[in-house]
């Protein structure tokens, strides 16, 4: 017999958010956080970035994924703190560009792995960016651009950071971006896909 933990995790894994609704009162009532983290939400997103990185999931599905951990988080956070990595990121796209979805799948990753995240939004000033970095002493800031016109203010954006934050990170990504963009920025790391952000995150941060 499925104990509520394992039928609360398939809910998420299957992407079903009916099944999510009925699962989760029972298995905060069961479980402590930790367990629904540790054994629910995290195997859940490791197969999902899996997944995605094999071409085995789509972006949509993994949007869905994203948002029914972000249910999770919410209702958990409401009965007690989520397990958290005591980490701050500050996330954002560089001015002269709108497109944010993929930040937006990274913020809801990051956050699901229990990453604190500020999100400064889209066409975020260079000011904003170090402005909004400094204000949470940010131990990451990942900047997103889809434009190649944007280069030179996301190249700003790093040394300005990297001179009022001692020890910050600097993470880039973006549909044009590659390692040696990356590189010639000065940013600390590149952001290939969703799929290995979390390991290339851990590793920045050890």
């Amino acid at each position: 017999m499925q104990s509520v933990l394992s039928k609360f995790k398939e809910a998420i894994d299957s992407r079903n958010r009916a099944a999510l609704t009925e699962m989760l009162p029972l298995v905060m009532e069961e479980n402590d956080i930790g367990e629904i983290f540790s054994q629910g939400v995290y195997p859940v997103l490791n197969t999902a970035r899996e997944e995605f990185q094999n071409r085995r999931l789509g972006i949509p599905e993994l949007l869905l994924s994203l948002d029914l951990v972000s249910t999770v988080l919410k209702a958990v956070s409401k009965d007690g703190d989520i397990p958290k990595r005591n980490k701050h990121i500050v996330l954002g796209v560089i001015e002269g560009d709108t497109h944010d979805m993929g930040k937006n799948i990274i913020r809801d990753l990051y956050r699901g792995y229990g990453f604190e995240v500020t999100d400064l939004g889209k066409n975020v000033k260079v000011s904003q960016f170090v402005d909004g970095a400094v204000s949470v002493n940010a131990d990451l800031v990942g900047i997103s651009t889809m434009m190649s016109t944007t280069l030179d203010r996301l190249g700003e954006v790093i040394q300005l950071l990297k001179e009022k934050i001692p020890g910050v990170k600097v993470i880039v990504g973006g549909a044009f971006i590659n390692q040696k963009i990356a590189d010639g920025l000065k940013a600390d790391a590149y952001a290939e896909d969703a799929a290995t952000l979390i390991e290339t995150t851990d590793g920045l941060l050890a």
